[in-house]
């Protein structure tokens, strides 16, 4: 267009600029590509130079989410939970053996034999030991550590109680954004096709010399819009997806 005398020379510099741009824009996707390949490679290998065959995930349709209904409450069967039962049972098995500490302790022992420095059958003799103890100075002691283990035990009951809550709010959350994002795929792809069909329309103009070379870059740089809002919004519905599944505690 500048040649031909339809555009300035100041549009010349603005086009060359943002090229520049798009182009220091573009080493750097591809220089966070590379180090993305390679932390992801150096899970399983100490080689991480060469490259990756990766599934492209979004080339597959999305599942639609009717897997969430079902059971109420799964994220009820994380771990988290376990671990806190667990420390539940071992605080309440403490506190029963500190109060045990705090009772009467009545032992009984009972001997049989011979009563002689020599074998005879009629020096047999016979003991019965009884022995009582009655706590009286560790009596306080002992129920001080019993009121420890079981204030430690309720404490535990208080951080499940705050873990319900959270991990509830997660699951909750993690739903919603899947229904969200799948919701807007449909709506998303549709405006991808019809960019791309503004593309060629614009196109057909052009080459007929009925529009001008910056309806074709307007509408491609449309079509670039509309794919990158569909491909984040499918990689937050994946990862919105993923989420789900950890909350749910599978």
């Amino acid at each position: 267009m500048f040649e031909n005398g339809e555009a300035a020379h100041a549009d010349v510099v603005k086009a060359q600029s943002q090229t520049s741009i798009l182009q220091v824009s573009l080493k750097n996707a591809q220089a966070e590509a590379e180090l993305a390949k390679q932390e992801l490679a150096s899970f399983w290998t100490r080689d991480v130079a060469p490259p990756l065959e990766i599934e492209d995930v979004f080339e597959k349709q999305t599942p639609p989410p009717d897997d969430f209904v079902g059971e109420n409450n799964p994220y009820l069967h994380r771990l988290e939970f376990s671990l806190l039962e667990a420390q539940r049972n071992i605080f309440q098995a403490q506190a029963r053996v500190a109060r045990s500490a705090r009772f009467p302790h009545l032992t009984l022992s009972f001997q049989y034999g011979l009563d002689s420095p020599e074998y005879c059958a009629n020096e047999r003799g016979y003991a019965a030991i009884f022995n009582l103890s009655i706590p009286i100075f560790d009596w306080w002691k002992a129920r001080g550590a019993a009121q420890q283990f079981q204030l430690r035990a309720q404490q535990v009951d208080d951080n499940r109680a705050i873990a319900e809550r959270t991990l509830s709010k997660e699951y909750e959350g993690a739903r919603t954004r899947v229904r969200h994002y799948y919701g807007q795929i449909a709506e998303l792809d549709r405006q991808v096709k019809l960019a791309e069909e503004d593309l060629k329309l614009s196109r057909l103009r052009y080459e007929g010399g009925e529009g001008s070379a910056l309806d074709v870059v307007t509408a491609q740089n449309q079509l670039a819009q509309a794919r990158s809002r569909y491909y984040t919004n499918l990689a937050n519905c994946l990862n919105a997806r993923a989420d789900f599944e950890v909350a749910s505690g599978r």
